[in-house]
């Protein structure tokens, strides 16, 4: 069995889902942490350009 933890918020009176964890490790501090590594070894720009070519790729 693998623990599953959703974190969410209401929205218009709905729920929305905005972070899973699996295992006590969250998606949201994932993302959070590969975003400023790669702020911190090129720029802001670059992470909104890596970010635009992966939506593109579908």
């Amino acid at each position: 069995e693998i623990p599953i933890t959703y974190r969410l918020h209401k929205v218009d009176g709905k729920w929305r889902v905005y972070d899973v964890a699996v295992k006590g490790i969250s998606l949201i501090n994932t993302y959070r942490q590969q975003f400023r590594s790669i702020i911190r070894r090129s720029s802001y720009a670059e992470l909104v350009k890596i970010l635009r070519r992966k939506r593109d790729e579908g």
